[in-house]
């Protein structure tokens, strides 16, 4: 019964820990991007949390699925709009065959589509989450190019040792 509120103390103090180091990451991150790094203010910054790794871009079927559902949805999409613009012409400018051959290729196109976004399902349902790293929001004063002191809100993303911030994001 002793160890549990030592082991409860332990997961406080590593919590600290992890936020201390990812504000000092972030501190040391704006000391390289900021116009100003004298008129940095921290606002608030949340707790860090952690990122997984997105099949869509980091795994490479998803990468493969996602770059030919968006070439086979603009095929459709030109086919949709050429068999359209067809079809608004007087009738003696339609040519039926085209028009039929046009429907054909377009409910075929319409069939691959359906049958890749049925993959894309597929395969997000299989995907196991990978540990990726660490995302932390933090809310910051800093003076612009101009020397106006501004408001922003940002996401930071750290890598999976605690190490560096790997990428920033404005949230304005």
């Amino acid at each position: 019964m002793k160890k549990l509120p030592l082991i409860g103390i332990l997961c406080v103090l590593l919590s600290c820990t992890k936020q201390q180091k990812a504000e000092r990451l972030v501190k040391d991150y704006l000391k390289e991007h900021l116009n100003d790094y004298d008129s940095y203010q921290v606002v608030k910054t949340g707790k860090p949390d952690t990122v997984y790794k997105d099949y869509l871009v980091d795994d490479s079927t998803g990468k493969a699925l996602f770059s030919v559902f968006a070439a086979q949805k603009n095929l459709v999409a030109i086919e949709d709009s050429l068999l359209n613009a067809y079809l608004d012409k007087p009738f003696d400018l339609q040519n039926d065959s085209y028009i039929t051959m046009s429907e054909n290729r377009l409910k075929k196109n319409q069939k691959t589509l359906n049958n890749l976004i049925e993959q894309i399902a597929t395969s997000k349902a299989s995907y196991k989450k990978q540990f990726k790293g660490w995302s932390v929001k933090q809310s910051y004063r800093a003076k612009n190019g101009l020397g106006a002191l501004t408001l922003h809100e940002s996401t930071f993303y750290i890598d999976s040792a605690f190490t560096q911030v790997v990428d920033a994001e404005d949230n304005d």
